[in-house]
Formats: C-alpha cells, sequence, structure tokens
C-alpha cells in the first residue's frame, strides 16, 4: 500500500498496542525512507519495554550510519545483553572515535559480549555468518573472510555466507 511506512507509523506510536504488534510494525518500517521514519525509532529505542527497544534497533540496521549513533549508543549501556550486542552490531561501522571515551568502552565490553555468544555458538552456521559481518563492518577483512569460509565449510548450501564473502 502506499501509505504502508505511514500506517507502519502510527502503530509503532499507538501505545495502546501490545509491544508484540508494535515491535512487529517498528520490524517493517524502512528506516531509509525518510525523517518521518527515524522519528517512531527515535522514541521506540527509549520505549520501556525491551521487545520494543530491539526491534527498533532491527529497523535501524537500513538506516544511514550516521543515523545509528546517536539512536543505537544508547543502548550500549542496556541493562539487557540482546540489546547491547544489537547495539555493538549495528554500530560496528561507526568510526570509534565518534563515541567518546565512555562510549568506546561500552562497545568493547558489547562487542566481547557478541563475540562470546557468537562463539558460544560457532557450530551453527548464522553465528559464524554474525561474527564475519560484524569483522567485515570492522573493516578487519582477513577475520571476516576467516569466519565466512568456516560458515561455507559448516553448511555449503546456506546462501548468506556467500553473500557476504562476494
Amino acid at each position: 500500500a502506499t501509505d504502508g511506512q505511514d500506517r507502519l507509523r502510527s502503530i509503532v506510536d499507538a501505545i495502546d498496542q501490545p509491544p508484540i504488534v508494535r515491535a512487529t510494525a517498528l520490524a517493517n518500517l524502512d528506516a531509509s525512507a525518510s525523517q518521518a521514519s527515524l522519528d517512531p525509532l527515535a522514541r521506540s529505542v527509549r520505549d520501556p519495554n525491551p521487545l520494543v527497544r530491539l526491534a527498533a534497533l532491527h529497523s535501524l540496521a537500513s538506516a544511514p550510519a550516521e543515523m545509528r549513533l546517536p539512536l543505537a549508543a544508547p543502548l550500549l549501556f542496556d541493562r539487557l545483553k540482546a540489546l547491547r550486542i544489537e547495539a555493538a552490531s549495528l554500530l560496528a561501522v561507526v568510526p570509534m572515535e565518534q563515541l567518546g571515551s565512555n562510549g568506546q568502552t561500552a562497545f568493547e565490553h558489547a562487542a566481547a559480549e557478541l563475540f562470546e555468544t557468537q562463539r558460544y555458538n560457532a557450530d551453527r552456521v548464522e553465528a559464524r555468518v554474525n561474527l564475519g559481518t560484524f569483522y567485515g563492518s570492522r573493516g578487519d577483512v582477513v577475520k571476516a573472510e576467516q569466519e565466512l569460509n568456516a560458515a561455507i565449510r559448516l553448511d555449503p548450501s546456506f546462501a548468506p555466507a556467500y553473500v557476504n564473502l562476494a
């Protein structure tokens, strides 16, 4: 629908809707579309419900890198590990000096949690792709290639590993 993004934004902002409904709307919101899409994301990353905050971070993946920093950086300090990890993943493309000293420390801590989690699941192809993607976003091409090739060895039919390697 031509008004689909407008309708999604209205659901995101409808606090009378259950968090799962708002989170689902956020997951389908195109953050690259316009400033109008970023406004509900800015509110949602501060939502009291962690499911809504996580969905907002997922939606931010389509936002330009410069827009991610102010919205995702505060979630590096979130009490929930899943949110810290997702924020670190989103901010991997951001130069560290833009985070400031406290932000850099929080990023390094969240990145360590991300590595720990993905290493725990390293027998799964998705974890290896996640690590490869993170390393690639940080500019570490050698480690990115190693992880993506490891993913291909685990499951030669898993297309995202090839796509990210390319």
